[in-house]
C-alpha cells in the first residue's frame, strides 16, 4: 500500500482556510464536508499536514457544487486570519512586499508543493507567474483562487489598493469576466502560456502593515524546521531542479558535480535514483531553462541577457533552444505577446 509522504501532503492550513470560506459562504454543505473526512478547522494544528488527496478532492467536490460563477475568485479573496498556516504567518512579519514575496515564493513547499511561482522585474515592471501541478486533478477554480488570492493579500499586507496591468490564465475565458476586471483589471488574456499577472516594480516596496521583526525571526525558525522535514522525503528530481535553478539565479555554472557537492552524493548514486524516476541530471536542465527563458522572455528580457543567464556559451545555441522548444525564435515570440 502506498504511503503518503511528506511530498504527497499540504499544510493543514492551505485545507483549512478553504473549508473555513466554503462554510462561511454557504458554498458547501456540512454533510460533503464531513465526507471528506474534514474536521472543524478552528480545531486544526496548523503545524499539521494533510494528505494533498483531501486537498483536491475538496476542489473536486466544490466545483461539483456548482454554486455560481466565480467562486474560486471570491473564496481567493476572502482572508481568514485564524486560517493562517506557517508560511502566511511568515509572510505576514516580513518588512515590505518584495521581502514577503521572496519568503512565499522561495517556501511555498510549507503551504502546498505542487504550486509553483515566480517573479522577474524589467523595465520597472514586475511579472509573476504561477504554475499548479494540474495532473493531481486541480481544477481551473484552484487556479483562480491562488490568484485572486495573491492579489487580496498583497492588497491586505501592504493597506494599498496595488493595481494590476495586466493579468493572463491558461485557460479558456469563462462567461464570468467582470469578477475577474473587478479583482485583476481590465486588461485579461486567457488561453495564456502561463498564469501570471503584471505590476508596477515599485509597488515591492510597500511596506508590511503587520511587519515585526521578533515575530518574523520566532516564526522562521520554526518555518525552517518544518521545511527540514519536508526536505528529507523531497523527490530528487525536485532537489535537482531547484539547485539548478538556484545556480542560474545566482550566475554561477551548473554542472552535476555541483549537485553532487550540493546533495552530498555520488555520481553514481545520483544517476541511479534519476533513473528510477525516469529522468536524467541533462533533462532537468533542460526542464529548468525551457520554464525560465518563457518567464524571462514574457518579461521582456532581452535575449542575449537570458543566454547569459541561463548558462549557455553563445547566444547562438539559446536561440536554436528556444526554437526546438516554442517552434519560433524569442524575437518572433517577443513581438507576439508584446
Amino acid at each position: 500500500m502506498h504511503q503518503n509522504t511528506h511530498w504527497d501532503t499540504v499544510s493543514s492550513a492551505a485545507c483549512r482556510d478553504l473549508v473555513a470560506t466554503c462554510r462561511s459562504l454557504g458554498l458547501m454543505s456540512q454533510r460533503k464536508l464531513d465526507a471528506l473526512g474534514l474536521d472543524d478547522p478552528e480545531s486544526v494544528d496548523p503545524n499539521i499536514r494533510i494528505p494533498e488527496s483531501t486537498l483536491v478532492a475538496l476542489w473536486q467536490a466544490l466545483e461539483a457544487a456548482g454554486k455560481g460563477p466565480g467562486i474560486g475568485l471570491e473564496v481567493g479573496q476572502t482572508i481568514n486570519p485564524a486560517a493562517k498556516g506557517l508560511l502566511a504567518s511568515w509572510v505576514s512579519q516580513a518588512s515590505n512586499l518584495r521581502e514577503a514575496l521572496t519568503i512565499f515564493i522561495q517556501n511555498i513547499a510549507l503551504m502546498n508543493p505542487s504550486e509553483s511561482w515566480t517573479f522577474t522585474e524589467h523595465a520597472g515592471t514586475c511579472l509573476l507567474t504561477f504554475r499548479l501541478d494540474q495532473n493531481k486533478g486541480y481544477p481551473d477554480i484552484a487556479i483562480e483562487r491562488s490568484m485572486s488570492a495573491m492579489t487580496a493579500w498583497a492588497r491586505a499586507l501592504s493597506n494599498h489598493n496595488f493595481p494590476i496591468r495586466e493579468a493572463g490564465f491558461i485557460f479558456a475565458e469563462p462567461e464570468y469576466s467582470e469578477p475577474f476586471k473587478s479583482i485583476f483589471c481590465e486588461q485579461l488574456v486567457f488561453n495564456a502560456d502561463e498564469n501570471y499577472v503584471r505590476f508596477d516594480a515599485a509597488l515591492l516596496s510597500l511596506p508590511i502593515v503587520s511587519s515585526s521583526e521578533l515575530l518574523k525571526i520566532l516564526i522562521e525558525k520554526q518555518a525552517r524546521q518544518s521545511l527540514k522535514a519536508l526536505q528529507k522525503s523531497t523527490p530528487i528530481e525536485q532537489k535537482v531542479q531547484t539547485h539548478i535553478r538556484e545556480r542560474f539565479a545566482s550566475g554561477k555554472a551548473v554542472t552535476i558535480s555541483t549537485v553532487c557537492s550540493d546533495l552530498a552524493m555520488s555520481r553514481q548514486t545520483l544517476y541511479r535514483q534519476l533513473k528510477q524516476q525516469e529522468t536524467d541530471f541533462q533533462s532537468l536542465v533542460e526542464a529548468v531553462r525551457k520554464r525560465e527563458a518563457l518567464a524571462l522572455i514574457q518579461a521582456g528580457i532581452d535575449a542575449s541577457a537570458i543566454s547569459l543567464s541561463l548558462g549557455y556559451k553563445d547566444t547562438s545555441s539559446f536561440y536554436k533552444a528556444f526554437k526546438r522548444w516554442f517552434g519560433t525564435t524569442p524575437k518572433a515570440y517577443s513581438a507576439e505577446i508584446s
